[in-house]
Order: C-alpha cells, then structure tokens, then sequence
C-alpha cells in the first residue's frame, strides 16, 4: 500500500509530523465513496488535502504560534472494503484506543457517512456529546437510494444514538427532514433564514453540549469559495463565516473533543479547492487543540 502523506509534512523540516504515541491529534484518512448521489472523487479527497497541506504556512498569526507543536500524527488511511457497518465498525475501533488516551480524532473523508462512526466512538467516553453540523444538507432522511448508510442519512442515523445535534447552513432538505427537525426540536439554522442577515454565532455555540464534536461537509461553504464538493448548493457559508464560528467555539470554555472534514471531491487541473481545506484543518487544529494560549496582546486583539 503507498505510504500515507503527513498533514503539513513537506520533508524539510523534523519534527512537524510526531509518532502516535507522542501525538495529541491524529488524522485519520477515511477514503469511503459508496454512496455517492451526483459527482463522484471523494474517495480522492482526503489524500489531495495531506499533499496540499504541505503547502500551509506553519506560523498562524492570529495566535502567534506554531499549531503543530501540540503533536499531530497522521495515521494509514483506512481500509473501505465491504459492508457500510463493517467500515463503521472498522473506523471506530481504529479510533477507540486514541480516544481512551484522551487524544483528538481528526477523520477525513470520504463521503459524509463516515462521520457516524467517530461520534458513535466518542459518546461512549463524552455521555453528553452534541455534534456541531455545518453543511448545505441536513442529512436526516431516514433512507435514500435504499440504504439508511447513505451520506444523505448520516445525522439521522447520529440521532439515532441519541446524540443531539445542531445544524448550520443548510440550503437543501425534503419535507421528510423538516418534518424530523420539528418533532426532534433540532436547534437549525438554515441559510434561508440567516444568510442575508447574518447568523447568530453565540447562540449557536450556546446551543451545544460542553463535549463538541464538529463534523464539516465541505459543501458548507458558497461554491464561490468551494466548488470541488460531490453536491454543490449556491449561498453557503463564507470562510469568515467558519473561522468566526470556530473561534468562538474555541472561547466558549466547551471541549471540540474530536472533528471531521468530508465531501472534497477534487477537480482537475486546480488544487485551491484542496488547499482551502488543508489550511482550514490547521486552523481548527490551532482553535480546538491549542498548544498555547492566545496571543491577546497581538494586534488582532486590540479592539476586543
């Protein structure tokens, strides 16, 4: 099998890269394409975001430090052979053991199904665990193309296992989702709602749990901005739009106990699609998993 690329290792510098045991965040590839319902690549996606991470600025300047020194270890990109719930199986016990030590699973997919499988492996150790669901879709039917696996269904199998949920920038549902979001009173705040006016980031974060696990289908953002997603919807988030909600989560005094980043689906001959989420990444490491505290005498800070 090809050796898996390092998230931000361009083999210049030692010591960016950490072994497992010495890691504190672990990126997990997870290339599952099965249910894909428009364009396929997803199962590309997670291997074009580790190559374009080595082009990431290492400094970030909003805190005046070095992310990557709080330890972060890519591990072998997972085996997607077989049954929807023997991959679910197989992800979750990949991750069981990091989670025990109390590291921070990062997974990578692959398409948005995968993220049942670390939420389901994180409730067992986190019993109030809430997931932050950025995405154009709310993902709640109960079955599409005959399957309860589909991408199109992963929050509802999260609901399922009676994590409760909160839902950002949905452009797109069905009569059936509604309808669930109604009965199960899931905090939603849809783009046709909130997009003109602007969202209401701290109610929001006040929404969630104090154990957060963040799962982001890249078609959360305006194709403007990322285009390269299997199911692209017009008037999404901004990356402002992101890097606002994700710093006030930071602040919130709530623990990002674990995260995803799904549904790229690279596009030929262009690869900004794939940096925009390898530095997205670095900056939800340098927010959930600070290896330092913030930089409150930087500039970015004056008027706050």
């Amino acid at each position: 099998m090809k050796k898996t690329p390092q998230f931000l290792d361009d083999g210049s510098a030692p010591g960016i890269s950490v072994p497992l045991d010495r890691a504190r965040v672990i990126i997990l590839p997870v290339p599952l394409e099965e249910t894909v319902s428009y364009l396929p690549g997803t199962a590309s996606g997670p291997s074009k975001i580790l190559q374009a991470s080595a082009q990431v600025e290492l400094y970030d300047p909003e805190r005046g430090s070095y992310p990557y020194r709080v330890g972060i270890h890519t591990a072998p990109q997972l085996d997607c052979r077989g049954a929807p719930e023997k991959v679910m199986d197989r992800i979750a016990s990949t991750l069981a053991p990091w989670i025990a030590e109390d590291k921070v699973p990062v997974c990578l997919g692959g398409e948005h199904s995968v993220s049942f499988a670390p939420v389901r492996a994180l409730r067992e150790r986190y019993p109030d665990l809430s997931v932050l669901h950025l995405d154009a879709h709310a993902d709640l039917r109960d079955s599409y193309h005959g399957t309860k696996w589909s991408h199109a269904c992963v929050m509802r199998r999260v609901a399922d296992l009676g994590v409760p949920s909160v839902a950002v920038g949905i452009r797109s549902v069905c009569e059936e989702e509604i309808r669930f979001v109604r009965e199960s009173r899931i905090p939603f705040f849809p783009a046709w709602e909130h997009g003109e006016r602007g969202y209401p980031w701290e109610r929001v974060v006040r929404s969630l749990s104090d154990s957060v696990y963040v799962t982001l289908d890249l078609d959360a953002f305006d194709p403007s901005e990322m285009p390269a997603v299997g199911t692209p919807e017009p008037g999404g988030l901004s990356w402002f739009d992101a890097v606002k909600l994700f710093r006030l989560l930071a602040r919130s005094g709530k623990t990002v106990v674990g995260f995803d980043l799904v549904e790229l689906c690279p596009m030929a001959g262009t690869a900004f699609a794939e940096y925009l989420a390898a530095k997205l990444l670095y900056k939800m490491i340098s927010y959930f998993c600070p290896a330092e505290r913030w930089a409150r005498s930087s500039r970015i800070f004056a008027n706050e």
